[in-house]
């Protein structure tokens, strides 16, 4: 029996489609006045909550340190031995990267030259950091940060 489990040869589409309703949902809270942006473009350089965009600062941090050390750690158990029973699923990896890793993990990508072959990473990781400031651009205009 053939479910919609999430498996190595199909991790990308899964985060993929994450991205798609992510992206989506922001739209359609926007147009169905489900959340009031106040002002345009112009209203992203004032109005900031600097209690909230502190938290936020600490925690992406936090995430970004954790996805560097992570893939940092599947690095180097991939060049010692490769033991499969310690390496991080890639699924993981793209988990830690889409909740506010992203930076992380692509200086960890470039710094340990891990995951350069994968295109959903190549690709993947870059697309996260633009949909975090998309989102956090969003939280900003909606009165959230």
């Amino acid at each position: 029996m053939r479910g919609h489990h999430m498996s190595k040869e199909n991790v990308a589409w899964w985060f993929l489609a994450i991205v798609c309703l992510v992206v989506c949902g922001l739209i359609v809270a926007a147009s169905f006045g489900l959340v009031k942006l106040d002002g345009g473009v112009g209203a992203l350089a004032s109005g900031w909550n600097l209690g909230r965009l502190k938290v936020l600062g600490i925690y992406l941090a936090a995430i970004n340190v954790i996805t560097f050390a992570a893939f940092a750690w599947d690095k180097y158990v991939a060049a010692n031995g490769n033991d499969r029973k310690k390496r991080l699923p890639e699924a993981r990896l793209l988990g830690l990267s889409i909740i506010g890793g992203a930076a992380g993990g692509l200086l960890a990508k470039r710094i340990f030259r891990h995951k350069t072959r994968k295109w959903y990473f190549t690709w993947g990781l870059p697309l996260f950091i633009v949909l975090q400031f998309a989102v956090v651009g969003f939280a900003h205009l909606s009165g959230l940060i």
